[in-house]
């Protein structure tokens, strides 16, 4: 929020690219010193000097951090080399369309994919026990709920692409509209499958992932650079999903079913179809609403909102069982319950998870 808002000053004052950067590099860093402050609230005895250091902790941690760090320039790789590409064979006007589309995505992926982060330290908890039992149900309601919240934003993103575009930056960035056809898929395939990588990271296979993820981001760039000789900016998109299908499904989603001693059968059948069918009959009604109304922000806000109730009411209705809504909304019970009621860092810790 900090940096939308300070954007939009630094803006409004007239500065130009330069000073918002600046601006903003500024507001992150002392975020940072936000959660230095916060970490010493929420854990007062903590403590770091020079003479803790360890080297026998040292290599404990560097045989998984390494692996870990490959994950994160994997993801690099795979979110950012698609503008390099594109600026290098098609110029930087193609890289503004292109950012278009992949600023919408990249608002999406931001907004459904917090849970599995918060799912990271439970897959280890389970992991560490063996509670495979444990592991399944977090690999089939993880994968579920993800695909529950941005399949809906990515099939409404997706359907709506064209008015969205037209209102927004106008038709000199009609070219985007393709890559967002296809980027919606991107965007729900890798939230969808995203509670696959997080029990293979907390699971003891982060070596296979970290080898998976930085084989896709490769493949991602290799892919890129041949279609977008033939195909544009849709050719580049075109790269980023195949990459993405094919490590995903034949690599990354098995061997997480592998983990957790479930046929893919079973997690496609209890986690992908009950979020997946309610979104084509939401479709149904968006492909309809555009033929009823004009394109403008009202109407498509309009749309917006009844196609997410319409999701809502059919997933929590018909799609899952009245045991797994009951247990849904007794989880949020709990959290705002926990929220609601003070408790010292010491108790919290104390309490069994």
């Amino acid at each position: 929020i900090m940096v939308a808002l300070v954007n939009v000053a630094v803006l409004l004052a007239g500065y130009g690219l330069a000073e918002l950067v600046a601006a903003t590099t500024g507001v992150r860093i002392l975020s940072y010193i936000a959660y230095a402050l916060n970490a010493y609230r929420v854990f007062p005895p903590l403590k770091i000097r020079p003479r803790f250091f360890n080297r026998d902790r040292l290599r404990e941690i560097t045989g998984f951090s390494v692996f870990i760090l490959i994950l994160d320039l994997a993801n690099k790789l795979n979110y950012s080399t698609d503008t390099i590409v594109i600026g290098a064979f098609m110029g930087t006007a193609a890289v503004a369309v292109w950012a278009v589309a992949q600023r919408l995505i990249e608002i999406v992926q931001r907004i459904t994919d917090q849970l599995n982060g918060a799912l990271f330290p439970v897959v280890v908890d389970s992991s560490t026990v063996e509670r495979v039992d444990k592991l399944q149900k977090i690999l089939i309601q993880g994968t579920r709920l993800s695909l529950a919240m941005v399949v809906p934003l990515a099939t409404v993103l997706g359907l709506t692409a064209r008015p969205l575009v037209m209102l927004w930056v106008g038709p000199n960035f009609e070219g985007s509209v393709n890559v967002i056809y296809i980027l919606s898929i991107v965007v729900a395939w890798r939230v969808g499958n995203a509670t696959s990588t997080v029990v293979l990271k907390g699971s003891g296979l982060h070596k296979v992932l970290a080898l998976s993820n930085l084989s896709m981001a490769i493949s991602n760039l290799v892919l890129s650079v041949v279609l977008v000789r033939w195909y544009g900016l849709t050719g580049v998109a075109i790269g980023t999903l195949i990459a993405l299908v094919v490590f995903s499904m034949f690599v990354v989603f098995p061997a997480a079913c592998r983990r957790v001693e479930l046929s893919r059968w079973t997690v496609i059948r209890e986690s992908v179809w009950p979020a997946a069918w309610p979104a084509m009959v939401m479709a149904g009604f968006i492909l309809l609403a555009r033929r009823l109304g004009d394109a403008s922000w009202s109407w498509m806000m309009a749309q917006a909102v009844l196609a997410a109730g319409i999701y809502a009411a059919l997933f929590l209705r018909f799609a899952i069982s009245r045991n797994e809504r009951d247990w849904y909304f007794n989880k949020l019970k709990e959290v705002f319950r926990r929220r609601s009621v003070p408790s010292t860092p010491a108790n919290e810790l104390s309490q069994p998870s």
